[in-house]
């Protein structure tokens, strides 16, 4: 925060770029549910593998849940951190990598994204999902990605299970017909405009050099290790 400018902050970090239209936004939160799609798709085979071993991962799976009725943890989680998060992942680092190329900067605040959750289960979404939230930040702007990330933790992983604490059932029901309906208009999408897709993949393309630069690099080991070993106490 001291070593940028404070122009970084009120110009780059806030940047707008296009303005945000209904259809642009229901498509992009289609493409962020697909990735809770995978997750979740993830999460259940890997559960039947370690079964097989006499081992579990239920323990990670439910302590990645944002389900709390604590006031203090509900504020946290539904509002602050995605505020933080978004700020740091996608306004600083994003933003500050992105002179080094758009697909460096997007795979690199992504990668960060995941590994400093420290819960395996976690890792693949929030990595999925930062990709996503890169892009919303790239063409719009970060008050979107922060809007994004809020309706995902607050409204789909805490008031959504509230409303149906007596019938948890229903909770879910509704979460996995969103979670079907968005992954099955994320397909539709891609087919659609196979050739919008293919272009803006290619806009994300990276040099072997620019990723060794990055992965060797001395702060983005020590977050790796750190992050790793975070990881393993949990497990």
């Amino acid at each position: 925060l001291i070593w940028k400018k404070k122009d970084f902050f009120t110009q780059t970090m806030m940047q707008r770029n296009a303005p945000m239209t209904g259809k642009a936004f229901a498509l992009i939160f289609a493409f962020f549910m697909t990735c809770q799609f995978m997750a979740q798709i993830s999460s259940i085979g890997m559960e039947a593998l370690l079964n097989q071993f006499g081992m579990s991962m239920m323990g990670l799976i439910e302590s990645s849940t944002a389900n709390t009725s604590d006031p203090v943890m509900l504020i946290y989680i539904g509002i602050l951190a995605p505020i933080a998060e978004e700020i740091i992942f996608r306004g600083i680092v994003l933003r500050g990598m992105q002179p080094h190329g758009r697909g460096i900067a997007v795979f690199t605040s992504s990668i960060l994204f995941g590994m400093i959750h420290g819960n395996p289960v976690q890792i693949p979404f929030a990595f999925a999902t930062g990709i996503v939230l890169a892009y919303v930040t790239l063409e719009y702007d970060v008050r979107w990605a922060i809007l994004l990330h809020m309706i995902n933790n607050l409204g789909l992983g805490i008031l959504l299970p509230m409303a149906f604490a007596s019938v948890p059932a229903v909770s879910d029901l509704i979460m996995w017909a969103i979670i079907i309906a968005s992954t099955v208009g994320a397909i539709a999408a891609i087919i659609c405009k196979k050739a919008q897709v293919k272009e803006e993949l290619s806009v994300l393309k990276t040099e072997k050099w620019q990723w060794k630069a990055v992965m060797t690099s001395p702060t983005m080991l020590i977050t790796l290790i750190t992050s790793t070993f975070d990881m393993l106490l949990l497990i």
